[in-house]
């Protein structure tokens, strides 16, 4: 899979999730609006706060995915280096990794694993070059390849 087919399938994870995260608040808002009050004013007043609290949780969401997309295209723009970096593609003895965005095993990557800059693995990898070696988890790990 080339870099750049990487970074797209990673750009339509995200959307795909942000348009979701939309459809969920839009949701809640068309529910919010339909509800009136009732007899039972405590109730109605809780489920609104219920409902106020989760699009405020939905929005924080969609505002990280946000992040994360900006930040995919910024990688998908960096030239390759020898060394790994963040936004780097790593071919190592046990697997493949991006480097820089937390978003996990993405489906339509065909098992590529996408690590944030934090990641005990990433912060081992930063800076290194192919052909080195990092023990990990009292496991060798050869990098073989940096894109």
């Amino acid at each position: 899979m080339t870099r750049s087919a990487i970074f797209n399938a990673i750009t339509c994870h995200i959307l795909d999730k942000i348009q979701l995260l939309q459809q969920d608040i839009s949701d809640l808002l068309s529910d919010l609006a339909g509800d009136t009050k009732s007899s039972a004013g405590d109730k109605f007043e809780t489920s609104r706060e219920m409902s106020q609290q989760e699009i405020s949780k939905l929005t924080q969401q969609v505002n990280e995915q946000k992040k994360w997309l900006n930040l995919a295209a910024n990688y998908s723009n960096h030239a390759t280096s020898d060394k790994i970096v963040a936004g780097s593609i790593v071919t190592l003895s046990t697997g493949q990794f991006l480097i820089g965005l937390p978003l996990g095993k993405i489906p339509t990557l065909n098992g590529i694993h996408c690590i944030g800059n934090t990641a005990p693995l990433s912060q081992m990898l930063l800076n290194k070059k192919v052909g080195e070696a990092i023990t990990f988890q009292h496991q060798v790990i050869t990098i073989e390849k940096v894109s």
